[in-house]
């Protein structure tokens, strides 16, 4: 598979796909390397289009899956283990087919979404980040039920490219009460943003912690009083 970038100004780039990997349905690849640079355009003024048209030599980056010897690079794939890809800044991102590539939250395997938001990284202009949560940490971590683009990311890139331009139309959190299903009530809390018929969704994960310290704690106090 190829997916191939080519800009068409300081802040817009156009991909292209041409060629598929052997590991996931296509409508899957494109869902997800989509979904890759999105979460890059979410943190930073860069747009990327969907370009099914342009020839090869019109593109500065193109996505590929290869094993071994592939795609013309110089570099050779190990197969199954240790390096699952691997990118050039404003060049090429290769991926190893031999590696067992999966969708998001499947609870198995390697998930291309992590692997693909940290190449992109890459070609970008981004080096690894040695800490804990970033998503250009040079290890890959299992998968996890979400991963979102640190605040260390956030910062990385937007010294390169510059903050997010315009303002959000509506802003909005929105509380709510679920159940679990082993019946236990939970406190879910999420602001969402949007503009221009677009949406971005931030789970408030530290709220929802200090919710249930706090709560187990004022219910400990009162079974103590009762006591």
């Amino acid at each position: 598979m190829l997916y191939q970038l080519r800009h068409t100004g300081p802040e817009t780039c156009h991909i292209q796909e041409k060629g598929y990997s052997s590991q996931l349905t296509i409508q899957d690849q494109r869902h997800i390397i989509s979904l890759a640079f999105r979460m890059w355009s979410e943190v930073s003024p860069l747009e990327f289009v969907e370009d099914t048209f342009s020839p090869l030599e019109d593109v500065d980056i193109k996505l590929g899956f290869g094993t071994g010897r592939h795609l013309g690079c110089n570099q050779k794939f190990d197969g199954t283990g240790r390096e699952f890809a691997h990118a050039w800044f404003l060049g090429d991102v290769h991926f190893d087919d031999d590696e067992h590539f999966t969708a998001p939250n499947t609870g198995s395997g390697i998930s291309l979404l992590k692997v693909a938001v940290h190449e992109i990284g890459h070609v970008l202009g981004l080096p690894h980040i040695y800490r804990t949560g970033s998503i250009m940490q040079p290890s890959y971590l299992p998968q996890e039920s979400g991963f979102e683009i640190n605040w260390m990311d956030r910062k990385a890139i937007q010294h390169l490219y510059g903050g997010c331009k315009g303002q959000f139309s509506t802003v909005f959190d929105w509380i709510r009460k679920e159940r679990t299903q082993y019946g236990e009530v939970v406190i879910r809390f999420n602001t969402y943003f949007m503009r221009d018929g677009w949406y971005w969704l931030y789970e408030n994960r530290v709220f929802l912690y200090l919710y249930y310290f706090l709560h187990c704690r004022i219910t400990s106090e009162d079974i103590n009083t009762i006591k």
